[in-house]
C-alpha cells in the first residue's frame, strides 16, 4: 500500500510541531474545515501544538479556505498581519489573498487529503 505522505515530510512537520510546541506557541488554524486539519495535524504530534483558534499568541497561523477569500476570510489574515504572525493560506486555486505571499499559499489538489507535506514545508520555511 502506498503511503497516503512522503516520510520526510512526516518527519520535518513532526520536528516543526515539536518546535512550536516547546516554544510554547502553537500552530493555529481558522477557517473550513480547521477541525479536520488539526485532527490530520496532530495525528502523529504533540496534539497541544496545534488547534483551532484564531492568531492569537500562534507561531504560524493557517486558514483554510473553501473558496475565493471572504471578507471574513480576510479579516482573520489581516488580524494575523497585524500581529506580526506567519500565515500560510491552504485553497483549492491559486488566489491571490492579500497579506499572504504566493509562496505562502498550498494548494489542495483535487479529491485528495489535505497536502500535509506541502504546508509542512511552507511553515518550516516560515519558522527558519
Amino acid at each position: 500500500m502506498k503511503l497516503p505522505l512522503k516520510p520526510l515530510a512526516v518527519l520535518g512537520l513532526l520536528k516543526e510541531l515539536r518546535v512550536v510546541a516547546a516554544d510554547d506557541k502553537p500552530i493555529t488554524v481558522g477557517g473550513v474545515l480547521a477541525e479536520h486539519l488539526v485532527k490530520e495535524l496532530g495525528r502523529d504530534g504533540d496534539r497541544r501544538a496545534v488547534r483551532v483558534g484564531g492568531p492569537d499568541g500562534a507561531a504560524v497561523y493557517v486558514h483554510v479556505l473553501g473558496a475565493a477569500p471572504t471578507d471574513e476570510d480576510e479579516a482573520m489574515i489581516a488580524r494575523a498581519h497585524r500581529q506580526r504572525v506567519p500565515v500560510v493560506a491552504l485553497a483549492r486555486e491559486h488566489y491571490r489573498i492579500p497579506n499572504v505571499l504566493p509562496t505562502d499559499v498550498v494548494v489542495i489538489p483535487p479529491g485528495r487529503g489535505f497536502p500535509v507535506d506541502g504546508l509542512a514545508g511552507v511553515i518550516a520555511a516560515l519558522l527558519g
